[in-house]
């Protein structure tokens, strides 16, 4: 996901802009099996991208820029394969949240 790379959440919509993905758009993450699959290789959680598109939302949310946080992506976090990378959605959610230092309840935004 490119567009985490934004420093903020003004850039991040252009990044996606230039992707040709339109406003809104909703993103799948699978946490645990793209650290299996080597899709993302970061040193922590807090490093993957749906984090900082969160973060980027939270942000836009925060200062009252309610159309520019309409604009940007929603993440929905999924367990993918259970069997097979033995991760349920607790766990997933649970991984995101303490890589946010959130309750689950801020997940939302």
């Amino acid at each position: 996901m490119a567009a985490a790379g934004a420093t903020s959440a003004r850039s991040a919509v252009e990044i996606l802009e230039s992707l040709g993905l339109p406003d809104g758009v909703h993103l799948e993450c699978c946490p645990t099996s793209s650290v299996c699959t080597g899709a993302f290789t970061a040193a922590t959680m807090a490093e993957h991208p749906a984090i900082a598109m969160h973060a980027l939302k939270t942000q836009a949310v925060e200062s009252g820029e309610l159309e520019l946080a309409a604009r940007l992506p929603t993440v929905g976090l999924s367990s993918d394969d259970p069997a097979v990378f033995n991760a349920s959605l607790s766990a997933e959610l649970t991984t995101f949240a303490k890589a946010l230092a959130i309750s689950y309840p801020s997940l939302s935004v």
